[in-house]
C-alpha cells in the first residue's frame, strides 16, 4: 500500500486559492497559519487592510495539521509555572492556557464552524507508578481551576473500562477537552479572512524585511516588494534568520503522526470512548485519538529534532501504537509532521521585535488554542484595544537561548537522557 505524507486532513480535492501579492498594505503578516488569520480577522473587522505572505504552501503550518486537541491545561504545571515566575504570575500564565481551549471551543460552537467539533475528553495515563504524582498534581491543578467539573482520577480497575490498551496504573479524566479537524477549521479561518478583504498570499517566501521610515517596512519577497505601516512576524516552529531577534528565542520540536484504515468493527468497539484523546505521561509524550471515519490517529515527540524522515517515524511510530493498543491491526495510511515552537521558558510569548514590528510565538505543543488566541491579541495591541486586559505573556521577559548555534547539539544530548529516562519506564510495562 501507497503511505501518503500529506497530513489526513488535506483532502486532494480541496483547493486553496490564493491572491498575488499586494504593493501596500496597512499590516503585513509573515507566516500564513493560525495567528496569522486570527489576527489578520481582528484586523480586518477594526479597518485596517491585511497582507498575509506564506513562503511555504497555504495552511501549512504545524497546528494547521497537527493532531487537532483543543486541550484545557498547560504546558507546564501551575506548581512549575509559579516556581519560575511567582504566584500571581504563574497561575495566570497557567490559566490563561486553559482557558484559551475552553474559548476556542466556544467560538467554534457560537459561529457554527464546521470543523468535525467532538467533546469527548482527554484521559491520561500513567504507566509507572514513578508517574502517578504528576497525573495526582495535574487532577489537583484542574479541579481548583474548574471544580465540579467531571474532573477524575481513575485507578488500574477504572481505567481499564475506559482504556482498551495496554494496563495503566493511574488515569486522570478530563472531559472539558475536545478535537477537531485542524484544516477544516484553518480553511473556516481563511474562508473568513478573504470575504472580509484580506489578502493572503502562498508560495511567497519573504527574504528581507527593510525599515524605509519610522512608520514603514519593506518586505522583500519572490513577487517583489510589500510596503506596510505595521508588521507581524507569525512563524512560531518556522522561525527563520530573517527576523534573528525572534530567532534566537523560538527553536522548531518535530511532532510527528500517522493514520490507519478505517477500524473494522470489532477492533472499533473496544473503545468505550472513541472519540476521547488518550496520551502517556512519558516525557516525550504519546497521544491518539480516533476520528469520525473510524480511523486512528497516533502521535509522539520522537527527541526534540525536526525533519526526520518519514518512513523511519512511521516505524517507530507504528512500535509504540502497537505496544499501547496491542489488538489494532489495520494499515497505515498517512505519516506526517511538522514543527512546533518552543520557548527557553516553556510559555508562550507575544510583545514587539522592535517599534511597529509584533510577533507571537512559542506555543509549546498548544499551538491550536493559542495560536487563535494570541493572534486576536497581538492583533488587538495594534488596534490599541484600551479596554483590553492584557495576556500576562506580554509582561514576562522572552529569555533568549545561550549559543544558539549549539542548541541542536544541546538538544541531541537532552533528548537521550530524556529518551533513556523513557525507555527505563518502558521496560517497566514490556515494551
Amino acid at each position: 500500500m501507497d503511505i501518503s505524507t500529506q497530513p489526513i486532513w488535506v483532502e486532494p480535492s480541496v483547493s486553496v486559492a490564493t491572491q498575488p501579492a499586494s504593493r501596500t498594505a496597512d499590516v503585513g503578516i509573515i507566516g500564513g497559519g493560525i495567528t496569522a488569520l486570527s489576527a489578520g480577522i481582528s484586523l480586518l473587522q477594526a479597518g485596517f487592510s491585511v497582507q498575509i505572505l506564506e513562503g511555504r504552501e497555504a495552511l501549512s503550518g504545524a497546528s494547521s495539521r497537527a493532531f487537532g486537541n483543543v486541550d484545557v491545561g498547560a504546558s507546564q504545571s501551575m506548581a512549575s509555572l509559579i516556581k519560575s515566575h511567582g504566584l500571581v504570575t504563574g497561575e495566570k500564565l497557567w490559566l490563561e492556557s486553559a482557558h484559551a481551549a475552553i474559548a476556542l471551543q466556544e467560538h467554534i460552537k457560537h459561529q457554527g464552524i464546521e470543523c468535525d467539533y467532538l467533546p469527548g475528553g482527554h484521559l491520561k495515563i500513567a504507566f509507572h507508578p514513578r508517574q502517578e504524582a504528576a497525573i495526582v498534581g495535574e487532577y489537583d491543578e484542574l479541579t481548583q481551576a474548574f471544580p465540579q467539573q467531571g474532573i477524575e482520577l481513575l485507578d488500574s480497575t477504572e481505567l481499564s473500562k475506559r482504556w482498551p490498551g495496554r494496563k495503566g496504573c493511574l488515569g486522570l479524566l478530563n472531559p472539558l477537552t475536545a478535537t477537531i479537524n485542524p484544516y477544516k477549521f484553518s480553511l473556516a479561518l481563511l474562508s473568513h479572512f478573504c470575504s472580509l478583504g484580506g489578502n493572503y498570499t502562498a508560495h511567497c517566501e519573504v527574504t528581507a524585511v527593510k525599515r524605509i521610515t519610522e512608520e514603514k517596512f519593506e518586505l522583500l519577497h519572490n513577487q517583489g516588494e510589500t510596503r506596510v505601516t505595521k508588521l507581524i512576524s507569525a512563524t512560531n516552529g518556522y522561525t527563520s534568520r530573517l527576523t534573528p531577534w525572534l530567532k534566537r528565542r523560538v527553536f522548531p520540536v518535530g511532532s510527528y503522526i500517522f493514520a490507519t484504515s478505517p477500524l473494522n468493527e470489532e477492533m472499533y468497539e473496544r473503545f468505550s470512548s472513541p472519540h476521547q484523546i488518550v496520551t502517556t505521561a512519558y516525557n516525550f509524550k504519546q497521544y491518539m485519538r480516533l476520528d469520525k471515519d473510524r480511523r486512528l490517529i497516533f502521535g509522539g515527540r520522537l527527541g526534540l529534532s525536526s525533519g526526520l524522515d518519514e518512513m523511519k517515524v512511521k516505524q517507530e511510530l507504528t512500535r509504540l501504537a502497537k505496544h499501547f493498543l496491542p489488538f489494532i491491526d489495520s494499515q497505515c495510511t498517512h505519516v506526517w509532521g511538522g514543527n512546533l515552537g518552543f520557548t527557553k521558558d516553556m510559555i508562550p510569548h507575544l510583545g514587539q521585535v522592535e517599534k511597529g514590528h509584533y510577533y507571537a510565538a512559542g506555543y509549546c505543543g498548544r499551538g491550536l488554542p493559542l495560536a487563535w488566541l494570541y493572534g486576536r491579541h497581538v492583533a488587538d495591541i495594534i488596534i490599541d484595544d484600551q479596554n483590553l486586559e492584557p495576556l500576562c505573556a506580554v509582561s514576562v521577559p522572552f529569555p533568549s537561548i545561550a549559543m544558539i548555534q549549539a542548541l541542536p547539539f544541546r538538544n541531541k544530548i537532552l533528548s537521550s537522557f530524556l529518551s533513556l529516562k523513557d525507555r527505563l519506564l518502558f521496560n517497566f510495562n514490556g515494551l
